[in-house]
């Protein structure tokens, strides 16, 4: 049977499990050539290893803008939550997001939303060397203006208007802004596979920017493969740490590199 964290009466399985290694951003000043010759080491270093296929280039790519909204002393971060707002398409999302090093922390966290749970995940992120986050989101649309204030922030996610900070309740008044005035432009390039065994593994290289053509901010590789039932063979997540530990040995990873939300909170 698989192990399961609850929420109330649910029991939340782990259905994607995402392995991280931060780059050193200064190598993607040229993006494209730089994506060619990174997809090419992955190759190769998934040839050096057994019973590890990597197949298909980066060809796709998804853009977008991202903000991470908080009170002016981090009060949303220091409740262990993120609120995000993601502008794709002239489409506008907003993610609430626990994180934690305890699987039930991260699952008992309230995520909930009047607009219902569009996109509730319970995930796994392994960051070099292989250290285990747990992250409970849910996402859902709203309106492109930020909420200014938690009040509102709240008619997306109640918990927001439940926040304490020093052992007392946090006024629901408190203005919302920009992290460190921060606005990512984001770019997300697919199209490469990992198999380990028969699970098959999505890879992803997401480059942050300062704005559409500014300078590269932040870079990173991550490969990540998924099961509804958490139903993970014990040969592919062996081969997945397997690669992954090489993966750390390409000149381009940063392994004790910050993350992309620490760079935005400048933390780490």
């Amino acid at each position: 049977m698989c192990d399961t964290a609850s929420v109330g009466n649910r029991m939340i399985p782990i259905t994607s499990r995402e392995y991280k290694v931060m780059l050193d951003h200064r190598m993607f000043a040229d993006r494209k050539q730089a994506a060619a010759n990174l997809c090419r080491e992955i190759h190769a270093c998934a040839k050096r290893l057994e019973d590890i296929e990597c197949d298909g280039e980066f060809n796709e790519t998804k853009k977008r803008e991202l903000v991470f909204l908080d009170t002016r002393d981090e009060t949303i971060n220091l409740n262990r939550f993120v609120f995000r707002q993601r502008t794709e398409q002239g489409r506008t999302e907003y993610t609430l997001k626990c994180r934690s090093p305890d699987r039930y922390v991260a699952a008992g966290a309230d995520v909930r939303s009047p607009k219902g749970m569009k996109e509730e995940k319970l995930e796994e992120d392994i960051g070099a060397p292989f250290v285990a986050r747990f992250s409970h989101s849910n996402t859902v649309k709203g309106p492109d203006k930020a909420p200014k204030t938690l009040k509102l922030a709240a008619k997306l996610f109640p918990a927001l208007g439940e926040l304490e900070r020093d052992g007392e309740s946090c006024s629901d008044e408190l203005e919302l802004r920009p992290v460190n005035a921060l606005k990512a432009y984001e770019r997300v390039m697919v199209g490469p596979t990992l198999r380990f065994d028969l699970t098959e593994a999505e890879v992803a290289l997401i480059l942050w920017s300062n704005g559409l053509e500014g300078r590269p901010l932040v870079a990173e590789f991550s490969f990540r493969y998924k099961h509804k039932r958490e139903d993970y063979g014990t040969k592919a997540v062996r081969l997945a740490m397997k690669f992954f530990d090489e993966l750390q040995r390409l000149d381009w990873c940063v392994p004790e590199g910050r993350t992309k939300t620490q760079y935005a909170y400048r933390t780490g």
